[in-house]
């Protein structure tokens, strides 16, 4: 039976929100009670490819944010799929008592190349902006090796570390020591990386597993390579990166949030779905 366009859209936009299952039975009952399957759906959302933005007069702006993070996904067959996403904006402005993004755009990522998927957030800045024009372009996320690749790109950026992900290492390191986190949190804040150490070493000698020891040097070895984009983050107090949530929202919501598993073609193309919606088109 074929399938018309209008009703395979449909499905798709259902199936961004629904299971398969019951995307089929809410567009089937929206077009006079016929039968749709699930793996109707699941045909109609593999069809979906990886969405064009509208051709634009290229704007000229003085400043761009580039924020990036991933999603973790169950793979049917085991290990867990990265699912990469990247948001390109002009800002934030308050609408509603909340903090928004200015004119966002998003693109996703499953099993591509870093440097890949960088030149094609590269392509899609250039054919919104006159990159020319851009006196800065600061790029946030949670230090990743995916996220610093974007630096061979975009090399006029600057990276500013995820203020989430620090804090998450500031307090895997000290646990429940208020005065050490005190401390190390002072001596980051101040770029002092010799009393951050310092810090660090009084928390090892307080250790009293093996586990416990091990925590603290992986925290610190992850505030050690992430140390210039930690300095960023205090040279550039009203800049704030907001990935985990807009990843939560864009991807998590639809793509890990239930006990599914997804297939490498099925969580691609999940997410191109999920982007597109994200980018106001539905």
């Amino acid at each position: 039976m074929r399938i018309d366009q209008e009703v395979k859209a449909k499905l798709v936009s259902c199936a961004a929100d629904m299971s398969y299952r019951k995307s089929a039975q809410a567009v089937g009952a929206a077009c006079g009670g016929i039968t749709l399957s699930g793996q109707t759906v699941l045909q109609a959302v593999r069809q979906f490819g990886q969405p064009e933005q509208p051709v634009q007069e290229r704007k000229k702006v003085k400043t761009l944010y580039i924020e990036a993070d991933e999603d973790h996904v169950a793979n049917q067959h085991g290990r867990a799929m990265e699912v990469r996403l990247v948001y390109i904006h002009e800002g934030w402005q308050e609408k509603d008592g909340r903090r928004v993004l200015v004119n966002p755009l998003y693109l996703s990522s499953v099993n591509e190349d870093a440097y890949d998927f960088w030149e094609r957030i590269w392509d899609n800045a250039d054919s919104r902006y006159d990159l020319d024009s851009v006196e800065k372009i600061y790029l946030l996320g949670d230090g990743a090796a995916w996220i610093q690749c974007s630096l061979n790109v975009f090399s006029q950026a600057e990276f500013i570390l995820d203020r989430f992900h620090l804090m998450k290492y500031v307090r895997r390191a000290v646990g429940g020591l208020h005065e050490q986190g005190k401390a190390l949190r002072s001596a980051l804040r101040f770029g002092n990386r010799e009393k951050a150490q310092e810090v660090i070493v009084e928390l090892i000698n307080l250790a009293s597993t093996k586990s416990r020891k091990q925590a603290i040097l992986e925290a610190w070895g992850y505030i050690k390579n992430n140390w210039e984009g930690i300095a960023e983050i205090y040279r550039h107090k009203d800049v704030w990166c907001s990935a985990e949530g807009h990843v939560s929202h864009v991807l998590s919501a639809r793509l890990s949030s239930r006990p599914m598993g997804w297939s490498l073609d099925g969580a691609r193309h999940m997410s191109y779905v999920r982007v597109c919606q994200a980018n106001g088109n539905r």
